[in-house]
């Protein structure tokens, strides 16, 4: 079973998955019931595998803190930092063709930024690196020269952007 931003469960699913993940019929089958529809999932093979993701920390909207108890019946947690500044630069010239010099620089913005933005709950992730380089790219297929304040007027206009619908969706303190 794979969720995917598990900690934006509401409570009752959190407990349930608790639950879930103690119990087993006679059989020795695991099986989850799902609650809304009566649904029954079982596994065979004598085992239960969740896979879940999440997003840590107060940056992204909606998230909260998972259940203790269900963090704890989770074997083994990885986390996933974002890509190496090289990797990333190749992902966002692959998608949005951005010249391969203007592409390092962005880059280089959101990985000197992440953190001073973290502070304000509005991370420059890889998302919006890509929709600020697809910005840079629109403009300069529509005839207009990019010159460096037209680089730092967009990266305004992301930042402000990213910073305005995170708080309308609640993701300011």
């Amino acid at each position: 079973l794979l969720i995917d931003e598990i900690n934006r469960l509401q409570l009752r699913f959190q407990n349930f998955l608790v639950s879930a993940m103690n119990v087993r019929k006679a059989t020795a089958d695991y099986y989850l019931r799902i609650p809304d529809n009566n649904e029954e999932v079982i596994c065979p093979d004598g085992f239960l595998v969740i896979i879940a993701a999440r997003n840590v920390g107060s940056v992204f909207a909606g998230t909260g803190a998972m259940d203790l108890a269900l963090e704890r019946r989770f074997y083994k947690k990885v986390d996933v930092d974002y890509l190496p500044a090289e990797s990333e630069a190749t992902l966002v010239q692959a998608r949005t063709g951005l010249d391969p010099k203007l592409t390092q620089v962005l880059v280089k913005v959101a990985s000197d930024t992440r953190y001073q933005l973290s502070q304000l709950k509005a991370p420059l992730d890889t998302d919006t690196l890509l929709k600020w380089a697809e910005e840079l790219v629109h403009i300069n297929s529509s005839g207009e020269v990019v010159t460096q304040s037209l680089v730092l007027e967009t990266a305004r206009d992301v930042v402000f952007d990213i910073a305005l619908e995170r708080s309308e969706r609640g993701g300011f303190d």
